[in-house]
């Protein structure tokens, strides 16, 4: 398991943040038994390497546009989960997508500098300052 937990020496200065460490380790590992003794009783015998691999794939992504009226419009979604990963989540008792699509719409941002037809901003020479 210490593999799995990607451990290495803990190189801590005082004793009490040595201590979290530790038992941030030992949270880790619980949470990680619990996690695999379910996925075992239910029929998926992956390795913990294997499971975060599967999952890692599923992110959330966010996607930015200018509009016709010149705000810029962010969308953030959830990549759908792929056979694998709705299957450990059902396994689990997840929610295969978390996170609802956020729409976030920023109105134009007044510029204060000039900038060329190249839209750099001109770096000030000693005699303007």
């Amino acid at each position: 398991m210490k593999s799995e937990l990607g451990l290495r020496p803990n190189y801590h200065k005082r004793d009490d943040t040595s201590m979290a460490h530790i038992f941030i380790t030992v949270i880790a590992y619980h949470i990680i038994a619990g996690i695999l003794k379910k996925l075992r009783t239910n029929g998926i015998n992956y390795s913990w390497r294997t499971i975060r691999n599967i999952l890692s794939t599923q992110v959330r992504v966010t996607t930015s546009f200018n509009t016709e009226d010149k705000a810029t419009l962010h969308i953030r979604t959830t990549t759908t989960p792929t056979l694998k990963q709705s299957d450990i989540y059902s396994k689990l008792g997840l929610v295969q997508k978390p996170l609802k699509q956020v729409k976030i719409k920023l109105p134009v941002k007044k510029d204060r500098t000039t900038t060329n037809k190249y839209n750099v901003v001109p770096k000030k020479s000693p005699e303007n300052l």
